[in-house]
């Protein structure tokens, strides 16, 4: 819980500083570029995650990946979370980032999970009902579930709308118990 907070805290605050500067996009390309890396490389993830590794370390591999380039937020955040050793919340800063980026552009994620594939015509109507009733556009990571028999289950933030017939029958058999 402590970590969610604070990576709150650091996001927001480095949103609200590249929105000043007009540099939401290219800062969060900077932080998926870092987060990539850091997915791809498991010597660079250790490094920068590992407590064995002291922060004058880290602060150079750091300032090594960002080398030629003009000082910007991305590299600041990832010094000023080494300085705290609070390394670990970077993948969380990074997703609440684009969550706030997304926000204030006006568009929402959300997974969608049905049984089968559906149709891009049959996506695009959960969208624009659920852009209706949010007031954002929504774009969908789109998941099968078979376990799910039919219909579609939709997860946005932490709401859950969930029209699967797997749900349905587990609705009924709690009715029934009664």
């Amino acid at each position: 819980m402590m970590i969610e907070a604070s990576a709150h805290r650091y996001a927001k605050a480095v949103y609200e500083a590249a929105e000043e500067i007009g540099k939401t996009e290219e800062t969060y390309a900077q932080l998926a570029e870092f987060m990539a890396l850091l997915e791809e490389n498991e010597d660079l993830r250790l490094a920068f995650t590992g407590k064995s590794i002291v922060a004058g370390v880290k602060k150079a591999i750091v300032n090594d990946i960002f080398a030629g380039q003009e000082p910007h937020l991305a590299q600041n955040l990832l010094l000023v979370l080494i300085d705290k050793n609070r390394e670990n919340i970077f993948p969380s800063v990074v997703d609440l980032y684009r969550q706030y980026q997304q926000q204030a552009s006006g568009w929402q994620e959300a997974d969608l999970f049905s049984a089968c594939p559906l149709t891009k015509e049959q996506t695009e109507a959960l969208a624009a009902a659920l852009q209706r009733s949010l007031g954002k556009k929504i774009q969908f990571t789109t998941h099968i579930d078979e376990s799910l028999i039919a219909g579609c289950k939709i997860i946005i933030d932490d709401v859950v709308i969930d029209g699967s017939v797997a749900h349905q029958l587990q609705t009924l058999r709690q009715q029934l118990a009664k």
